[in-house]
This record gives structure tokens, sequence and C-alpha cells, in this order.
């Protein structure tokens, strides 16, 4: 099987970026699934697409950005006019782009057709915007072959951002892809903004690989009908607003203002990326413009300080401009409900796609999910109810043309990778529940009572049955005791300190008997293990030190990473606290933590970023409760993109990780004990007791008494609580009196959490 060499070109209004791939087959040759070469253009990634003439001679790229004589003429975004109404324009348009093809390939030539890289034939694609007419297409294919660029294809930038997103982000792709679902693909450019509707599904091989299908169903805008709403409309009103700021100085007048800010162009476009966007991003106010800070006082002599501006003055200044982006994303849903059978809007879009570097913008995702409400005068209703369905990669410029050499890759969504990068799903019909050395099986849907497990019991080191003996027989250990750590699929995790040495064992609940499996062994001590769709996270202490590291490991033990050292946290803290992994998603990994001090504790929730380690964000911080009276305050749960707490006196509370809103669900003492995906679970605290099982809705409504007992321990698992509660029934009074009066060991129950079902588990 010979060598391909891909070369994909992504010729944009604003930038070209060229990437190269080699294959044997449908697999890279140096197995690396996500990066790609590039053809390097002044030690960089991509080139400016612009052209400047003098007489016979060119310029390209970045060469051309500065005039080289004063009649000399810069050409740019002559990609937009490849399908103007006007033949003669247009004729003049495919010049220029065949005059910059012909430039494309003698760097790409210099550069790689003399390289150590060992290939057997080359294939070009091209990629071109979905709306585009076929004789345009055809032309582009053309151009490309006639530069020299060999065995032109072409495909439009949909797919191949489609492309990208399968092989480097299928994280939230995987939640969908058991059935044929739509991903909306927004481009944002430096022209204009192009949307597009894709219908995809993903079908499994029996080796575990995948073949994914998509087809484009809508486009809009259509034709020339465009709303414009590019890079260069954000550019043209920077240059406005700066033009008013020089021309308030005495003697400077708005002609001389325009004139000097006309030869800034590119400086502007340099100044909106760096520091206009990356500041408002930040939601921090932009309070300069480099580029003109040496210039104004050679303009004037009363200089004025620069009109400093955030997130709502922009707002402000933009709003004719930012309500066209809801007409475009309106615009195009309600194309698709005219042309798509059975398709109902937003709420049919699995995922939104953003690539192209205007999609960097703060505002792009915060109108999507709802975070700005209004622009101008116009309310501007949520499109997406979960951020994680909003997708882009890192440098989301490069998306097109990394999915140009990426497609010819065999998906492997649900092959083994490693921690981090992809997730799996997991539990497609049950779940599992720890409770009191128990271990139930709990069925989704919510139909079967739950299967106790009953061979596990975890710490008993005499019977002969016990985890602790079989581990011991097998691996000639003479361990005392497990601990259960958490559950993966169909597995449990459970840790042993013995030897000293710490080991992790993974036990298949789907057998009854089980032969458990040793998947990691090191001389540091392991505590705190949880997991996520098939990857785990712990922490490993060194013995002789107090440094404390977070660590990541796949399900098999075969592939393990440092994360974080979590003396980090407490130097951001200032204190020495106590931390404890109690959620991971795809993104983050929330650890609580704790210290003592003043006599009382103080705890925090803090979020840690997988892709941005330095980066730790304390979600919460309240000193909770008297350090002497021994409560369970020290939980909280994670649902969607909120947190759900109790604290001790004040009540049970809501706060969004995203936006740090926070809101009292209920006030009054009361014990979360557990959140599902639509119910909050929770108990009356009182006289150092638990007592009553109530639900009620997520948002803190339908408050609902589900049992009426004395609780003392309970834990929720999907729709099934399970709880130990006193013998006596008799109203909440009498069990109180029953609760001195009988010794506190529970009897063991379970309920759904509407109330029905109840029944003793043992």
């Amino acid at each position: 099987m010979g060598i391909k060499r891909i070369v994909g070109i992504d010729f944009g209004t604003s930038s070209t970026y060229i990437k190269v791939k080699h294959y044997e087959g449908d697999e890279p040759v140096n197995k690396d699934r996500i990066n790609a070469q590039y053809v390097d253009f002044n030690g960089n990634a991509w080139v400016p697409s612009i052209i400047q003439s003098l007489g016979d001679d060119f310029w390209f790229g970045y060469e051309a950005q500065t005039k080289k004589a004063d009649n000399a003429v810069i050409f740019r975004n002559f990609k937009m006019i490849l399908e103007h109404d006007d033949e003669e324009t247009r004729k003049y348009a495919r010049y220029l782009t065949e005059l910059f093809f012909a430039y494309l390939f003698r760097i790409y030539q210099d550069q790689f057709m003399y390289s150590n890289d060992k290939y057997d034939e080359v294939e070009t694609i091209l990629s071109y915007p979905v709306k585009w007419k076929k004789e345009t297409i055809q032309f582009l294919a053309h151009t490309a072959k006639n530069a020299g660029f060999q065995n032109v294809k072409t495909m439009d930038e949909p797919t191949a951002a489609l492309s990208a997103i399968l092989v480097q982000n299928t994280a939230g792709i995987l939640k969908a892809a058991y059935k044929p679902f739509y991903i909306m693909m927004v481009d944002m450019g430096a022209g204009t903004t192009d949307l597009a509707i894709l219908k995809c599904s993903v079908e499994k091989y029996s080796d575990g690989s995948s073949f994914d299908s998509s087809q484009v169903v809508s486009t809009w805008p259509r034709g020339n009908d465009e709303l414009c709403f590019g890079g260069r409309e954000v550019d043209e009103k920077l240059f406005a607003y700066l033009q008013n700021y020089l021309s308030s100085m005495p003697k400077v007048t708005k002609n001389m203002a325009h004139n000097l800010l006309i030869q800034q162009m590119d400086n502007i476009k340099i100044w909106k990326e760096n520091t206009v966007s990356s500041s408002l991003n930040k939601d921090v106010e932009v309070s300069a413009c480099q580029f003109l800070t040496p210039v104004v006082p050679l303009i004037t002599e009363d200089p004025v300080p620069f009109p400093r501006f955030g997130r709502k003055q922009f707002e402000k200044e933009f709003s004719s401009y930012l309500e066209s982006f809801v007409d475009l994303i309106n615009g195009c849903t309600d194309d698709g409900k005219k042309n798509i059978n059975k398709f109902m809007g937003m709420e049919d879009i699995e995922f939104v796609i953003l690539t192209g570097g205007h999609s960097q913008w703060y505002f792009v995702r915060d109108i999507l999910d709802g975070t700005i409400r209004t622009v101008g005068n116009k309310a501007i209703p949520p499109m997406i109810d979960d951020k994680n369905r909003i997708i882009s990669l890192p440098r989301p410029q490069e998306t097109v043309s990394l999915g140009l050499v990426l497609s010819p890759m065999k998906l492997e969504l649900w092959g083994e990778k490693e921690p981090v990068i992809e997730f799996e799903d997991v539990y497609d019909d049950h779940s599992f529940a720890e409770f009191d050395r128990m271990i139930f099986r709990v069925d989704k849907k919510g139909q079967d009572m739950p299967l106790h497990l009953k061979w596990i019991e975890i710490k008993n080191h005499e019977r002969p049955d016990s985890l602790v003996c079989i581990i011991n027989k097998k691996y000639n250990l003479k361990l005392e005791s497990c601990y259960y750590g958490c559950f993966c699929r169909q597995f449990m995790i459970v840790d042993s300190w013995f030897g000293g040495k710490s080991r992790l064992f993974r036990i298949n609940l789907d057998v009854p008997y089980p032969n458990p499996e040793l998947i990691y062994e090191t001389d540091r001590y392991i505590s705190n293990v949880s997991e996520y769709r098939g990857v785990l996270n712990f922490f490993e202490s060194d013995l002789d030190s107090d440094k404390k590291y977070l660590m990541q490991m796949s399900l098999d033990g075969k592939k393990k990473k440092f994360l974080f050292e979590m003396s980090n946290i407490e130097r951001s803290l200032g204190e020495k606290i106590n931390t404890t992994i109690r959620y991971t998603d795809e993104r983050n990994i929330y650890i609580l933590s704790s210290c003592y001090r003043d006599g009382r504790t103080r705890d925090h929730i803090i979020q840690l970023r997988y892709d941005r380690k330095s980066e730790i964000f304390t979600i919460i911080d309240e000193v909770k409760h008297e350090s002497c009276i021994n409560r369970r305050y020290d939980n909280f749960y994670l649902q969607g993109n909120n947190i759900y707490y109790s604290n001790a006196a004040d009540g049970i509370y809501k706060i969004n990780y995203e936006t740090m809103e926070k809101k009292c669900l209920l006030k009054g003492k009361f014990q979360l004990w557990g959140v599902n995906e639509k119910d909050i679970i929770f108990s009356d605290d009182v006289l150092e007791s638990y007592a009553n099982l109530y639900r009620m809705d997520l948002d803190g409504f339908s408050k609902k008494l589900i049992v009426n007992k004395i609780i003392d321990r309970s834990s929720v698992a999907g729709d099934w609580v399970f709880f130990r509660s006193n013998v006596g029934v008799g109203g909440i009074k009498g069990a109180l009196i029953e609760r001195y009066l009988v010794s506190s060991t529970g009897k063991p129950h379970c309920v759904k959490t509407d109330g029905s079902c109840l029944f003793k588990l043992l």
C-alpha cells in the first residue's frame, strides 16, 4: 500500500491556509490523528489573501500589505467577487485568483516538493463555500491544477469543518451518534458569515470503528442576498470609532483623521484581533490603541485620553451589527423549516459548530446560549440550552483547512484513546449505586427494582466470598480492606494500601463472582478515585512530603498522565486545605476543598480546566458550619451547568458555574442528598437528625414529601433513592422519640423519587 500526501487548501477572503498530511491507507503515517503540517508563510501557518501590483510587478501575502509606491494598487477580498454580477469584474477577480494560486504553489513547492517526506502520490483537496455555483467551483479546481497542484478535488467548507470536529472533538458528538441528527455550521470569516444545516449520522462497525455520513440540507444566506456580517464590518466600525476619537482633538479634522487611519488598516485589524476581541472576551475594558499612542503627540499639542470601552459600550455601539447576527440565525432556521421535512428549528439542532476567525468574539456564544438577552431594543431568547452543544476548535480559523487533510481518516470514535481527548458513552440501560457497602444495579428507565449484588462485601476480610479475600487469593496479598473508588461502565474500581504500595483493582459487575484485575500499582498513596466515561482521575501523594498530584488514567491502566500539582491550589487560596475530587466531565474537574480556621470550616468548590491547567476557578467560597457539629455539609451535586448544595443554616442553593449566578431555592435547615436530571432530593435537619425525604424540581418548585421517616443516610441513583431509616413510621414526632429509645442501626429502604414503590431492600 502506497503513501499518499494530502494537501488541503482553504482559500479565504482574508487569509489562506495550506495543510499537509501523509497517509498509508486511511491511517496517518506518523499515527498522529490530531495534527498536520502546514505551509509556512513568513513564520506563520497562514498568509493574507492580498496582491499588490506596480506596473508589471506583483507582490503577494505579507509582502503585499505595505504599499511599494504611491501609485501601487493593493487588491483585497477578490474571492468575494468571483461570482459578481458584472462580467468584467468577475473576470478580473479570476485573473487575480490565478496569480495568487501560482504564488501559493511556488511557496508549497519550495518547502515540500523536495522535503524528506516519503510519498507515492499527491492529492489536493480544495474547499469552497457551499453556496457557490458549480462553474465557480470548477474554475477554482482548474486554477489550482494549472498552478501545479496535483489530483485536485473539492469539498464544501461545512463538510470539511465537520471532518475536523469529528476527529478532534468527539465528546459531545458521541451523545447523538446513535441516531441521525442536525448540526448548524456557522462559518464566520472576514467577508461574510455563512450558515449551513447538515444532517448527520454515525455508523458503528463491528471492529469498533465508524463511518460518518453528512449531507448539507440547507444553506443561508441564499445567493447574493447576503447580510453583511463579517470581520470587515467590525474593522469599518472600529475605524469610525478611532476617527471620532482623533477628530475630537484640537486642530485634527475628520479628513486628517481619515487619511491617517486609511494607512493603518492592517494595524486596525491587528488591534481588533489582539486587543479588542481578546480584552472583551475576558470581560476587560479596552483602554488603549497601541499603534496610535506614539502618533497622537505628533498631530496635536493637546491630546485627548483614549475613550475606553467595555462589553456594555461595545454592544451599544454595535447593536445594529449584532442584530444582523441574530437575523442570520433566525433566517437559517426559518429557511430550514420550509425546506427540511419535519424540521422544527433550533430545538432540532443538536450542535452548533463555529468556524472562522470571526467566531472567536465573545458575543457569538453569548447570543447563542442566552447570556446576552437584549441587543439594541430587541429581546433575544436563548437559542441553545446547553453551552456544551456549541463546539469550536482552539483555532477556529484553521478548522476547514485541518478538516480537508483529516477527511480521509478512518474514524475511531469508540476506540481506546488518550485520556481527556475522547470519552465513551456508558451505561446504555443501567447505572450502579453504592450504599452502606452494598452495590445496587439500577435500571435507568426506572422500571425495575434495583438489583442488590449480594456478593460484594468490600471491607470484610473474614468471609471467603468477600472482595478482599478474592483479591488476596489471586495476588497472594494480605490486604485487610479495600475501599470503593468509583463505578466506570460495567466496572467498579477499588483501591487498597498494603506493604508500602497503593493498588487499583477493576471488578466487572456483570460477572456474579468476579476475577479482579490489578490495573495500577505505585509507591505513592492513591486516594479519591473518580471517573468520567472511561477515564479515571485520582490523587497520588508522596509519603515523605506534602506534595499531592492530580493524575489521570485510562480504565485499563495503560495510559496515565499528570494533570496538576495540588500545592498550586494551596498557594492560590493562601491556606492549607484538604481536597476531594467530586465530579469530572468533558472539560473540568470539580474539587471540594476544606480548611479549618478560627473555629470554623471554610469550604471551596474549585473548577480545574483540562485544557488550561494553570487556571483555577473558585466557584464557591463560604464558611459553611461550626466545626464542632458533625454534619454532612461537605457535599455538592453537579447537574448540567449548575451546582446544587446545602448551607448549614440558610437553605438549598443553585449556582451556575458559567455565569456565577447564585439562587436560593429553599430557605431553612435542610440536608441535600442528591440531584438527578429532574429532581432534587433533600431532608429536614432537626435535633442532630434528618427527618422526611422530599423532592422538588431543579428550579426549586413542586416540593413534595415522598417518605415520612427518620433518615439516617440517603443517596440518589437515577429515579431511585436509597436510604436507611428507623423501624418506626408513626410520624416525625414519634420517630424522633424512637430515635433515642431504639438502636440507630437502620433498615435499608428504596423509593422512587416520586414517592412510589417504597420497599425494604433486605
